[in-house]
């Protein structure tokens, strides 16, 4: 019975594409490829119910989504897979096209990476000496002690994408966009591996919501080297910084 109902779905689609189908058809035709012999109706009903949003479920941990009836680790999975996808496929957008040369492009990219976040993470953006992007990565899940291994899998992954520049960004969930002592310490600490090799660490944001603090600036004199530019780059620093003195973005999305 569940066979011939996803069929239909799929005979839908053929027919008329995805615009006529409704949030709760969109994840049962979704979870019936990783639940193929149960009534996935119910589950996505409940999904809905529980997060609010298609969004909501899709951002959801997968310890909540384990948490709903009906929902297995393949399922999760499932829908953990799809929401990477989207995320590379909108940075695939950008590769290769944006220059991402001023502190307000850098942070409408970076702020969506930690929407709905609950608990501290880490990514790191390696950018080509054009400041455009090569690989947006996330280096770590918690809190960010772990300085000479974040240090390390910074340094050798921008080494081996033939980075020129890094730039940096965590975020402090339920806190204010103000980098500690710590955070400032395990700044200059990359930012000297780096440049041992070559590389340079063009700036370290701290992200909440649609705030960040770009740490760096602080210390613009002693922390700063000059990226490296395919192009002139005379007062790169005083351009950079424009338009961000409030640190607030109006709005960004994923």
């Amino acid at each position: 019975m569940h066979e011939f109902h996803r069929q239909r779905l799929r005979e839908r689609y053929l027919k008329c594409g995805f615009e006529s189908f409704a949030d709760h058809e969109l994840l049962e035709m979704l979870l019936g490829y990783a639940i193929p012999r149960k009534d996935t109706n119910a589950i996505a009903h409940d999904l809905l119910k529980r997060f609010g949003t298609l969004r909501r479920v899709l951002l959801a941990e997968l310890p909540e989504l384990l948490a709903v009836d009906g929902m297995g680790e393949a399922s999760a999975i499932c829908l953990k897979l799809h929401l990477e996808m989207l995320r590379r496929a909108l940075q695939d957008d950008t590769k290769n096209q944006v220059r991402y040369d001023s502190v307000i492009k850098l942070a409408k990219f970076l702020c969506p990476q930690f929407i709905c976040a609950t608990h501290e993470m880490v990514y790191a953006m390696l950018l080509d000496n054009g400041m455009r992007l090569l690989e947006c990565f996330k280096v770590t899940d918690g809190i960010i002690n772990a300085a000479e291994v974040s240090v390390r899998r910074i340094a050798e992954r921008a080494y081996h994408m033939h980075a020129a520049n890094v730039v940096l960004a965590h975020n402090h969930p339920g806190g204010l966009a103000v980098p500690s002592a710590q955070d400032i310490e395990f700044t200059d600490c990359l930012n000297e591996s780096l440049r041992t090799l070559g590389i340079v660490l063009v700036e370290h944001f701290v992200i909440v919501n649609e705030r960040f603090a770009p740490i760096m600036r602080q210390n613009a004199t002693t922390m700063h080297s000059a990226p490296q530019l395919d192009r002139a780059n005379d007062g790169f620093y005083e351009r950079f910084y424009e338009g961000a003195e409030e640190g607030t973005l109006d709005q960004f999305s994923i």
